[in-house]
């Protein structure tokens, strides 16, 4: 078996706070995703309630001024 070097020590010294830094910058990651799915769900909610009313508006629209009858001149 091969000794470590001197540098291959000084990383595995390092090894733990690279880890807990590691582990932060998930955590940091976790709470940046959960608030960007808040706000796009929030987002995809009104634009779906724009869309209901846009629909509920034409469906209006057409039952006032759709051609129920044929006039045949």
């Amino acid at each position: 078996m091969t000794e470590l070097t001197d540098e291959d020590k000084l990383k595995l010294e390092g090894l733990d706070d690279a880890w807990e830094r590691f582990k932060e910058g998930l955590n940091e990651a976790n709470g940046m995703i959960g608030k960007s799915y808040t706000s796009l769900k929030s987002e995809v909610d009104s634009q779906i309630d724009d869309f209901k009313k846009d629909c509920m508006e034409n469906k209006r629209t057409f039952q006032q001024q759709a051609p129920y009858a044929v006039n045949k001149d």
